[in-house]
């Protein structure tokens, strides 16, 4: 015979008071825009996000004041373009919200990459069957103080045995290298989606990143993992450190949420946020892009 029984329990949780939330990465040359929405009570299951009714203001060295369009669905638009070296101050005011406001400043010049290149199928991974290839990008740093960088690389092919054109670009894993400047940042075990670092160990020098990833998808056929030819998308950009530090938090975060039946669920970790009165982020970067042929067509 089996007995159950319950009992009731009142918990008194504490006033939950929203705030709001900015979500704004700019880059060089970019119309600035933002994305604005609320935090939410653990039970708000349906309450609505996004805030459509705020006044949001973007300074451009506490000039210019810009007023930005709603565009719907929590997007504001300024007429606005980042300009390098430039400060910005935001400012938001929403009905039944604390006043919020942020200030970031542009990067003073754009990243230089010299010499790039990358070798296919260098190894295969032991433990998971993967093949792994390389790149080498060349990072000319010009030793103006405390620099920070984020490096994203991009796999553009064809679908193997498929019968078709179409060129498809997907994101690489990063995997664990011998590289001092990766090693000495110690995000890879966090299975980054871009690579985060400063110049500590390159200041005022050039210097060859090296990077060991796996292309995405893989794909199979006849039960055999097939290799393909790809084209390397480089996505290089120079940023501020609140960018950093934000980028930083949020690969933590997102590693840490995830959880299996071996090892549970991870420690939290509070997310980086540089909006006074409210959450998320307001930063700055610059960046440039290159493109290793590989003669996938």
């Amino acid at each position: 015979m089996f007995f159950s029984c319950t009992k009731e329990v009142t918990i008194d949780l504490p006033q939950f008071e929203p705030k709001l939330v900015v979500d704004c990465l700019f880059g060089h040359d970019d119309t600035l825009r933002l994305n604005l929405s609320k935090t939410k009570g653990i039970l708000d299951f349906n309450e609505k996000k996004a805030i459509e009714n705020a006044l949001v203001i973007i300074s451009e060295e506490g000039n210019n004041p810009d007023t930005l369009y709603h565009a719907g669905d929590g997007k504001y638009i300024s007429k606005l373009i980042a300009k390098l070296t430039q400060s910005y101050t935001l400012d938001v005011s929403a009905p039944g919200f604390p006043t919020v406001n942020a200030n970031d400043i542009m990067v003073h010049a754009s990243p230089n990459m010299g010499n790039v290149s990358y070798i296919e199928n260098i190894y295969v991974d032991e433990e998971a069957g993967y093949i792994v290839s390389q790149a080498r990008i060349e990072i000319l740093d010009d030793g103006t103080g405390k620099n920070y960088y984020e490096l994203i690389l991009r796999n553009r092919h064809l679908i193997p045995a498929r019968n078709t054109d179409e060129l498809r670009i997907s994101n690489v894993i990063y995997l664990q290298s011998i590289d001092p400047v990766l090693s000495n940042e110690s995000d890879i075990e966090y299975h980054p989606e871009s690579l985060i670092f400063s110049n500590e160990l390159f200041k005022g020098h050039s210097y060859i990143l090296t990077v060991n990833y796996v292309t995405q998808p893989q794909y199979i056929h006849n039960n055999d993992l097939l290799e393909y030819d790809h084209d390397l998308i480089i996505i290089l950009r120079k940023t501020s450190k609140a960018y950093y530090q934000f980028k930083k938090h949020l690969t933590r975060h997102l590693y840490h949420q995830e959880s299996d039946f071996w090892s549970g669920v991870g420690e939290p970790v509070p997310m980086f946020s540089n909006i006074k009165g409210g959450y998320g982020i307001f930063a700055a970067y610059s960046g440039i892009t290159d493109t290793i042929i590989n003669s996938v067509r």
